[in-house]
């Protein structure tokens, strides 16, 4: 019972005993003796369970029925009849209202009003043999689990299935929707996952055919929190009718591998091959053919090469009404002009030559017109001996902070200091490994300072120009001199290598709007007086398209990009954004196919933090995610953590920092508005002051508007991590 005091036990016997804990004295329940149709049936009561106030007993049994019974009294209070079979499972709604029950072999789950025993709703599926059910801590969702091996998760005001939980393996996991919607922890290559449409039952397609539709990246918390907020609709769009779709894949084959000229390069041929449906036909009754679109090639996972230009891919980064226009700009984009069906593309790709590994894998696939997947073509390459280390290894920390901004009005305080600590920290800290034969800082800033009681602009670097002028220096792309000369340090930019690694800090306002789009907010988005993402700030802002599209060409072995900016997930979790081989563009399939690391600073708004003196007097001004990373994990060593072993590596500092900024907002006091701060002294911590980075939606000029207290909005970076064969970066070595 809730208070501890009694035990409850059913039996075989077909009795139910209520235990004192305490004294040991026993009373006995008795009324699961409903006749025998058989001579070897029985009525074995299955499961007992008491309501939260613990007043009322529930009891299932194998006379397919279940009974309530009063506590106290030791009455039964009534029968619930409806089960065609053995109850088996029963639990209690934690408001004490509802009472769900499990059949054993009927396959249902029916949801009982405990004032009346009437039964509100009867779940069924195509399970069988239900042995366990609960209710989430809320009430809204009842898990029930069975014979199938799967846990199923309920809405219980719909009745509606919401998904099902597949233990793969011990350590894989799926989560399936009844819409077909999925998710998995094992992406690349889950094992036992296909798809089987009614028009070819004998033809099994492989999983991430159709991932472009249905998979769906957190998809569990993301269901559980739209069935929270009645918001399904909105979370999740609708998907295609797969029945509708050319399901015809591309035949994609990896024909040679060779040695080139160059010392650490080989040439890679792809062919790619139009084929012809075995089953499906088009409106004029022929079979249908797949065509070709996209190709990419992948070494050990990250992209090396692609079919498509960049200025066919720009012309298809603008808002869409519906998916059948963004379909067909994603067709003239990428189609692959084919001779006979077919065509071969090789392409030069770079190998690592630092790296430990003795060998590396080629991957490649294609897509169909409806941007179905191909079957990925593979092949494994042994290293030459003759590809050596040339010494060469560079790091590139790249730092971009916007206080200053043209419209005032979207000035900041603290992203320019988060840029400059990032470059006295990071650079200094990377060359004492010993790692890098070369550490090249470069800072983009843009900042004021108070002149006379006027705000005066004293750097104007952080524009969206030099920023991807720096990216294609490391991409190889031509940059005009004039360029150039506005960039610190742009004479060290090189096209990178394998053996390199690239670190990006981006400190500034961010924005997402409705369709998931996130755009960096630079110096130049034009002059204003409101705090307001208009359309012209969204044409002069670095879309997460255009910043995908910059760093397509960048080759560096180990990529990490760090937004420290309000609605920064959104950089990742965009509308197109499914981390896999689907074809959908923006930053976080980027970083599916770059295998880069993400951190972005929060889900919410974000919040920056002040510390107004170090330990030499010297005002710090930061955001709370720059914070964590620069002052706590590498200022104060606390990111050497996983485990502490005088190391701190790349992927345990990012971690840190997703741990440790949760912290550091929940010691602080609670913010008030945009235009006020408050702040408390701790034992522990520096003196802070909390203030919201936020820009309102278009609109008219005002204050933006409220989106409740910091305190129901904490701030909770999200890490992103698609690396393979993942080599250890080491940070700090002390001692």
């Amino acid at each position: 019972s809730p208070d501890g005091r009694i035990l409850a036990s059913g039996s075989d016997d077909e009795t139910i005993k209520l235990w004192q804990v305490y004294t040991g004295e026993i009373r006995t329940l008795i009324g699961h003796v409903a006749p025998h149709t058989k001579a070897f049936d029985s009525h074995s009561v299955n499961a007992v369970v008491f309501s939260p106030d613990g007043t009322i007993l529930a009891s299932g049994s194998d006379d397919n029925t279940i009974k309530l019974w009063d506590v106290k009294t030791g009455s039964e209070l009534r029968t619930l009849i409806g089960h065609a079979d053995h109850v088996f499972s029963i639990a209690f709604s934690p408001d004490g209202q509802t009472l769900a029950s499990g059949g054993l072999f009927d396959n249902t789950i029916k949801l009982w009003d405990v004032k009346t025993g009437r039964n509100v709703l009867t779940l069924s599926g195509d399970f069988s043999l239900i042995y366990s059910v609960a209710f989430s801590s809320d009430g809204k969702v009842l898990a029930s689990g069975g014979a199938d091996a799967k846990v199923t998760l309920w809405d219980t005001k719909t009745g509606k299935e919401l998904c099902r939980l597949i233990g793969e393996s011990e350590n894989n996991w799926v989560v399936v929707t009844p819409e077909g919607r999925f998710d998995t922890n094992k992406l690349d290559t889950p094992e036992g996952l296909h798809w089987i449409l009614s028009d070819a039952p004998f033809t099994a397609l492989s999983f991430e055919v159709f991932m472009r539709d249905y998979y769906e990246p957190k998809l569990l918390p993301r269901l559980l929190k739209c069935t929270e907020e009645a918001n399904c609709d909105r979370e999740f769009k609708r998907v295609r009718d797969l029945s509708s779709l050319n399901r015809t894949q591309p035949r994609i084959d990896i024909a040679m591998v060779a040695p080139t000229a160059w010392q650490n390069t080989v040439q890679v041929s792809v062919a790619a091959n139009n084929a012809i449906s075995e089953y499906q036909i088009d409106s004029k009754g022929g079979r249908l053919f797949s065509s070709v679109y996209d190709l990419r090639l992948f070494r050990n996972g990250q992209l090396v090469g692609y079919s498509t230009s960049d200025e066919r891919l720009q012309s298809t980064f603008r808002p869409y009404k519906n998916f059948d226009d963004e379909l067909s700009a994603w067709r003239d984009a990428n189609k692959v002009d084919l001779v006979s069906g077919k065509r071969t593309f090789t392409f030069t790709v770079n190998l690592p030559s630092n790296s430990k590994a003795k060998d590396v894998e080629f991957t490649a696939y294609a897509f169909n017109e409806d941007r179905v997947k191909s079957d990925t073509a593979r092949a494994s390459y042994d290293i030459p001996s003759r590809v050596t280390s040339n010494g060469k290894s560079r790091a590139y920390v790249i730092s971009v902070g916007v206080n200053a901004n043209e419209n005032p009005a979207f000035d900041l305080q603290f992203a320019a200091n988060d840029a400059r600590r990032f470059q006295e920290v990071l650079p200094q800290r990377l060359a004492a490994t010993g790692d890098y034969s070369e550490v090249v800082p470069i800072s983009l800033i843009s900042d004021w300072e108070l002149q006379r009681g006027q705000k005066v602009v004293t750097k104007r670097d952080a524009t969206k120009t030099n920023f991807k002028a720096v990216l294609d220096l490391l991409a190889g792309r031509p940059v005009a001199d004039e360029i150039k000369r506005a960039i610190p340090n742009a004479e060290k930019l090189a096209k990178s290598t394998p053996d390199d690694m690239v670190l990006i800090l981006f400190s500034s306002h961010g924005y997402a709007d409705q369709s998931g789009n996130f755009y960096f907010i630079p110096y130049d988005t034009g002059p204003g007086a409101c705090s307001v993402f208009t359309e012209t700030v969204r044409q002069r802002s670095i879309s997460s398209d255009e910043l995908s599209l910059w760093l397509r060409d960048v080759d560096a072995g180990q990529m990490t990009l760090i937004v420290d900016a309000c609605y920064s997930t959104a950089a990742i979790e965009g509308s197109g954004f499914k981390p896999g081989p689907m074809g959908s563009r923006g930053l976080g399939q980027l970083a599916y196919d770059k295998r880069m690391r993400i951190l972005t600073a929060t889900q919410a708004d974000n919040v920056a933090m002040e510390l107004p003196a170090a330990a030499d007097g010297r005002p710090i001004n930061h955001g709370l995610l720059s914070y964590a990373l620069l002052e706590d994990g590498l200022g104060a060593n606390k990111a050497d953590f996983k485990p502490q072993d005088k190391t701190i590596f790349l992927d345990e500092w990012l971690e840190y920092a997703v741990a440790d900024v949760p912290k550091l907002f929940a010691n602080q006091p609670q913010p008030l508005n945009e235009t006020q701060a408050t702040s408390r002294q701790r034992k522990d911590r520096p003196r802070l002051v909390l203030l919201k980075r936020q820009l309102a939606d278009p609109g008219a000029c005002g204050p933006a508007p409220s989106t409740g207290t910091a305190r129901t909005q904490e701030q909770q970076p999200s890490l992103f991590d698609f690396t393979r064969r993942k080599r250890e970066v080491a940070l700090v070595r002390s001692p």
